[in-house]
């Protein structure tokens, strides 16, 4: 996918022609068995989708979403909870106040500002 870059240019190379979404790809999760250039091209694949929304924090070290995942399965969440942990993880994929436990909402109202999506 992050070859990609976009929903649009994804979707076409899967073969949907009607694929009207240009939004970036932002990688979320990454395995941890990448080779150094795999590993970069999500890297840049990640830049780009946060230079695109217009947000500049980066997670650092991303297995810090694997990890925050990984804690929460060992609790007992309900639906509800389980959506806040992931729009939490997508808006720090996406450049937006990492490691901020209150960022997924918030996340979702930058974009609604920005007219972005993702």
């Amino acid at each position: 996918m992050c070859h990609r870059r976009t929903w649009h240019d994804f979707c076409r190379s899967a073969g949907v022609d009607r694929a009207d979404f240009s939004a970036p790809l932002i990688p979320v999760l990454r395995s941890a068995n990448l080779h150094q250039q795999a590993l970069e091209t999500v890297s840049a694949t990640t830049k780009v989708a946060i230079e695109h929304l217009g947000f500049s924090e980066t997670i650092g070290d991303p297995t810090i979403i694997l990890d925050y995942l990984r804690g929460a399965v060992t609790t007992d969440l309900h639906e509800g909870q389980w959506r806040e942990k992931w729009l939490n993880v997508i808006a720090w994929a996406g450049g937006f106040r990492p490691g901020d436990e209150s960022a997924g909402r918030a996340f979702l109202d930058a974009l609604r500002a920005k007219t972005s999506s993702l």
